[in-house]
């Protein structure tokens, strides 16, 4: 009898260690608190931004250190800035969604429903209250801290304080160069996903229409890319800084993008989209002014393209 007892204590032990780490798609999830993680990217002194047939001309592009985030931004941490920034004279136009589906979707989901000027207000506002200095202001004169997402009137390049500590969009080379990113003297291919050189298996880096089940999920659930950030490809496409235009072909340092256009670029793909739209060189475009469903973002901060 006692040795029937041992063995059924045994069976209990092994059975639980197997379904706990069985699921390689549920571990290590974002923390749970407003605490945002991020992770120190080299500088480079040139990698090809771009890849033919995706995104061209391709063209060498140089970077400063910088930061980007580990995860997206979760819809727990845009309502606890943007509670905080309402009580502390920020407007919103949009008030943000767990995900995809309120019915479905938790505080972890990466948020949605928030369009690019929303994602700026709110940069400045989570860096006034981290005690930090804003990045976006409404005037070239960079007096006025951008506190207002319903603001007629475009945000330029000279609206940008660049010597500024606080948290900012990524630019679109740093975002490419994060999804992109092995060990700071290359990167990986802009046709493939974020994180193929770890896993060619794109189901295990990216939450994408074939294993999604029409939704978003909670971040940082699938598989990192080289530099430890996950979400790259997939779950929701990320806003970045630049108005989108025909690249140039020249060499660049630490590039803005376009000084003028209509809409703002998008990187990454998300949870509807096949993979084809999860490449890492792959751009999209949209109105800054408008909400898209599938759409969130992360943050950075340093570099001197900001």
């Amino acid at each position: 009898m006692r040795k029937f007892l041992t063995l059924f204590v045994m069976v209990i032990i092994v059975s639980a260690s197997f379904f706990n780490c069985s699921d390689d798609k549920a571990t290590n999830p974002a923390p749970e608190d407003d605490d945002y993680e991020l992770i120190t990217v080299p500088a480079t002194t040139g990698y090809l931004m771009g890849y033919e047939a995706v995104a061209t001309p391709v063209h060498t592009v140089s970077l400063d250190e910088f930061q980007i985030g580990k995860y997206e931004v979760t819809y727990e941490l845009w309502l606890d800035v943007k509670t905080w920034a309402e009580s502390n004279g920020y407007t919103f136009v949009n008030a943000g969604r767990q995900g995809s589906d309120v019915s479905t979707s938790t505080d972890q989901h990466p948020v949605t429903m928030i369009s690019w000027r929303d994602c700026i207000a709110w940069c400045n506002a989570y860096s006034e209250k981290e005690g930090l200095t804003p990045v976006y202001y409404t005037t070239l004169e960079q007096t006025t801290a951008y506190r207002n997402s319903s603001m007629d009137g475009d945000i330029g390049n000279d609206c940008v304080d660049r010597d500024a500590d606080g948290f900012r969009l990524p630019t679109e080379a740093e975002w490419e160069y994060a999804a992109r990113y092995i060990d700071g003297t290359s990167v990986s291919s802009g046709a493939q996903h974020s994180g193929y050189n770890l896993d060619s298996d794109i189901g295990d880096c990216a939450w994408y229409v074939d294993n999604s089940d029409e939704s978003t999920h909670p971040v940082g659930q699938l598989q990192m890319n080289s530099l430890g950030a996950k979400d790259m490809a997939g779950n929701v496409w990320e806003w970045c800084w630049d108005w989108y235009a025909v690249y140039l072909s020249t060499s660049q340092d630490n590039p803005l993008g376009s000084a003028s256009g209509t809409q703002r670029v998008l990187r990454g793909a998300s949870w509807g989209d096949n993979a084809f739209y999860c490449r890492a060189a792959y751009r999209y475009k949209y109105d800054p002014t408008s909400l898209y469903s599938r759409s969130g973002f992360r943050v950075c901060r340093g570099g001197s393209a900001l």
